[in-house]
């Protein structure tokens, strides 16, 4: 039996894939944000916390993927998931 996590990606790649097959393609790029929202919240998460030292949670894409740049300089889980042409690509 697949975890809820799982479930909950699958209905969100099947929606991206329909409304990308429909040709909206605006509607599947917000599902594709969604999903990489939430891998580099949990990647800040997992690797010391995804708030700033005042506990306010970091919102902009660019400053996440900026954090997980610095912090894979010292973390190697983060180093072997996000390697920098995968970041380069991610941001643009």
């Amino acid at each position: 039996m697949p975890n809820p996590k799982q479930s909950h990606y699958e209905a969100l790649l099947g929606r991206m894939e329909q409304a990308h097959a429909d040709k909206h393609y605006f509607e599947a790029s917000w599902y594709a944000y969604a999903v990489l929202e939430d891998r580099l919240r949990s990647a800040l998460r997992q690797s010391g916390g995804d708030t700033y030292p005042n506990h306010r949670p970091i919102k902009n894409l660019g400053k996440k993927i900026q954090i997980i740049r610095d912090r894979k300089q010292s973390d190697a889980v983060l180093a072997a998931m996000f390697d920098d042409a995968l970041m380069d690509r991610i941001h643009a």
